[in-house]
């Protein structure tokens, strides 16, 4: 972890590794999930800023392996709030978060993301409970 952190410390001036050496909240928040579904930490290759790093060489020339088998890695401890970590919790722009939502959607398959106002004629077609007729909080 800590070769990846010095190079993206070295490549992009200003950058910090956050509460979990991912970045941000949301590079944390897509670091935990994404080790949730058991896609390892990073993804292989990523573009940022119009660089492409190659994270799995990185990895590799630190003496890494280059996956992770089974469905949670090994040392799997589960999503963290952003208060089990100590920072403070996301608050971006409905746009912000739109754009973050349509990021995370596409790396897990997605081809699109879009959203509508949710007025009253739109949640008439929106379930309020569950089959067993318990209802959504």
């Amino acid at each position: 972890n800590q070769v990846v952190i010095d190079y993206c410390k070295n490549e992009f001036p200003g950058w910090e590794p956050g509460p979990d050496g991912f970045g941000d909240l949301r590079n944390t928040a897509l670091a935990q999930v994404s080790e949730f579904f058991g896609f390892t930490r990073f993804p292989r290759r990523f573009q940022t800023n119009g660089k492409i790093i190659n994270l799995a060489q990185l990895v590799a020339d630190a003496g890494g392996g280059d996956r992770i088998d089974g469905f949670l890695p090994p040392m799997y401890e589960g999503v963290k709030s952003p208060e089990e970590m100590g920072i403070p919790k996301w608050q971006g722009t409905p746009e912000e978060n739109l754009m973050t939502l349509r990021s995370v959607a596409r790396l897990f398959g997605a081809e699109d993301v879009g959203c509508i106002e949710l007025d009253d004629d739109i949640k008439k077609m929106v379930f309020d409970s569950e089959m067993d007729g318990k209802k959504y909080v």
